[in-house]
């Protein structure tokens, strides 16, 4: 499912100049496969909307972890509100605000947890598809 939804979206990471690195590795999820599909769609979209021009993404995927991290401008609003509803950092984004409220209530149906970090240049979000012994189905920041 994430192959295909790299492959659909290459049309934008091309237009953006964008250069895409990834290592995919066949793992097996439960999941209502539209809210999985909503799942994928919202973080690589956000990864192409919040990024730079020019900028990178890296996509991982093994051992039930998915990560996802992108260049980006610095952030200015502290990086655990951005899963609430109608949050954006830049207020001039085209988005809604509510790409990562989404995934939030995706990993909280589904048990799994998310977590958001930023070191100023790179952006990253980490999906567990198990159950990790802290926190089950809740994020970080």
């Amino acid at each position: 499912m994430l192959r295909a939804k790299l492959a659909s979206l290459m049309p934008l990471f091309e237009g953006n100049q964008t250069e895409l690195s990834t290592d995919i590795r066949s793992v097996q999820v439960i999941a209502n496969a539209y809210l999985l599909e909503s799942l994928l769609s919202n973080l690589l979209m956000n990864a192409i909307r919040h990024n730079v021009s020019k900028g990178m993404i890296e996509i991982f995927l093994a051992d039930g972890i998915l990560s996802i991290r992108n260049t980006g401008p610095t952030l200015t609003k502290p990086a655990k509100i951005l899963f609430e509803r109608f949050i954006k950092d830049d207020a001039s984004a085209p988005s809604t605000g509510l790409g990562l409220a989404i995934v939030k209530e995706i990993c909280l149906q589904h048990g799994w947890w998310v977590s958001y970090t930023s070191n100023g240049v790179w952006h990253e979000v980490k999906v567990r598809f198990d159950q990790p012994p802290h926190s089950p189905g809740k994020e970080e920041a």
